[in-house]
């Protein structure tokens, strides 16, 4: 990746800081589901594998 570039998740979510405020929200202990369902709330609608995707680069993982 050339310097400077930021991934397709990075460029369409922000930062994901929605997904990661839901999921330290949730103690570590959502999934890419229950964060998705979480969301609405925040005023954004990102399907599951955004989500996955989001949690996966930000190595946000459950306990």
């Amino acid at each position: 990746m050339p310097i400077g570039a930021q991934s397709r998740v990075q460029r369409v979510c922000g930062s994901g800081t929605h997904v990661k405020a839901a999921f330290v929200a949730s103690g570590a202990s959502y999934g890419s589901r229950r964060v998705m369902h979480a969301l609405p709330q925040q005023g954004l609608h990102i399907g599951r594998h955004w989500v996955r995707a989001v949690k996966r680069e930000a190595g946000l993982r459950t306990n």
